[in-house]
């Protein structure tokens, strides 16, 4: 176990708790990070960053999914299948804000990255809210859909993803 903890220490994206066991990896966690929630197999968890969403049900299975869009503050929710098919979204033409990585992201990928990539209720509040902060843009949630499973399949290996 101590190796184990060791390599585990040195990875980015590794959340420890005060009785030294990980709480989250990877945009997965076990504490409570409003404003995206997911319930999978009964339990409910938490992930980073509306990006997360989209490519952490192709790791782990059917996600319930559960955000809210920055700029208005609206509820929204579908299921996400382990091939990344999104259904009963309450939002389908939603969209997503995305961050230029015009500079590398530091081990803290949460302040880095994640805090400016949101889910929006439309596209239109996604370039409202983009408009204010610098160096994000606008993508479909079909776009996000196909990044993550660009992601996985490069970070996970192709036999994850679908």
């Amino acid at each position: 176990m101590p190796r184990a903890t060791s390599i585990l220490r040195s990875w980015p994206a590794v959340f420890w708790d005060d009785r030294d066991q990980v709480t989250g990896f990877s945009g997965l966690t076990v504490a409570e990070m409003p404003p995206h929630r997911i319930r999978h197999a009964g339990v409910d968890l938490s992930a980073w960053c509306a990006f997360d969403l989209l490519f952490l049900a192709r790791i782990i299975g059917d996600l319930q999914v559960a955000t809210a869009d920055p700029v208005t503050g609206e509820a929204i929710t579908y299921h996400i299948s382990p091939d990344g098919a999104i259904d009963g979204a309450s939002h389908p033409d939603g969209a997503l804000s995305f961050l230029r990585p015009d500079k590398p992201w530091s081990n803290d990928v949460q302040t880095t990255f994640c805090h400016y990539v949101h889910h929006f209720t439309s596209p239109s509040n996604a370039k409202q809210w983009t408009a204010a902060h610098p160096g994000t843009f606008v993508i479909s949630l079909d776009d996000g859909t196909e990044l993550a499973r660009r992601h996985t399949a490069r970070t996970f290996g192709a036999a994850v993803s679908a």
